[in-house]
């Protein structure tokens, strides 16, 4: 789609993105922002350990056990609990480390290349699994 058709997508409360973008476009209080993976070390503590409402992500968010959640992060899943909205936790590939992946965000101001280009996409969910 072009920028015309992807700003009535953002009118209408929708992300957008182009291929290999890092994240995700949308208005939030009135302007345009970008949002960007950020990466973090995970951080444990009781209450997570013993919460029992983790999801895997692009699954039918059915609530796991934090040890059925660390079975699916073996898997190669990312997992969230239920009220993570912009955040997940995976494991690294290289280190081997559970790390949070979170989204920030700055001010989108689209350059020329942006309005002329037609390879906008909506996408559905926050995050995407990657092949």
């Amino acid at each position: 789609m072009d920028f015309s058709d992807a700003l009535i997508c953002l009118t209408e409360n929708k992300k957008i993105k182009r291929p290999g973008m890092d994240g995700f476009i949308k208005i939030e209080e009135g302007e345009f922002r970008v949002y960007r993976s950020a990466i973090s070390l995970y951080k444990f503590d009781a209450s997570i350990l013993l919460s029992d409402d983790w999801v895997v992500i692009e699954d039918e968010e059915i609530p796991l056990t934090f040890g059925e959640a660390i079975k699916e992060l073996k898997k190669g899943n990312r997992v969230k609990l239920f009220e993570w909205k912009d955040q997940y936790i995976e494991i690294n590939k290289i280190t081997k480390e559970i790390v949070l992946k979170h989204f920030v965000y700055t001010t989108y101001y689209p350059n020329y290349q942006d309005l002329l280009v037609d390879d906008w996409e909506v996408i559905a969910e926050l995050i995407e699994k990657e092949s």
